[in-house]
């Protein structure tokens, strides 16, 4: 939902949370790094192309699929990005896989 509200309550305050979020192991945080890539640069990057469009305009998230590695450091997740006004299914929904993991080994992390 962050980069639906990407501009809430600042400008491009979406991909700054997606970027907090990135792990150290990233392409994004390497290009953060390297490159010195900045919020802005990133939404132009993803608003490029068509198939990002639902990143941003998407109306309703639903998780279709959750799972744990064996050791539970890792979480994996589809999400089905809703498109349509009321936040039902449609064709035009767009799937989304991600990993969730800490470094750590404890319910703390």
């Amino acid at each position: 939902m962050a980069l639906r509200n990407n501009d809430n309550p600042s400008p491009d305050r979406g991909v700054e949370i997606l970027f907090g979020y990135s792990s150290p192991e990233s392409q994004i945080v390497e290009q953060i790094e390297t490159e010195m890539l900045t919020p802005a640069e990133y939404r132009n990057f993803l608003s490029m192309t068509d198939d990002n469009v639902a990143l941003f305009t998407h109306q309703a998230v639903a998780i279709d699929k959750a799972d744990f590695s064996p050791d539970r450091l890792k979480g994996y997740f589809t999400a089905r990005l809703l498109m349509n006004a009321d936040g039902s299914s449609s064709v035009d929904d767009v799937s989304v896989n991600f990993i969730l993991s800490t470094p750590g080994t404890n319910d703390d992390d």
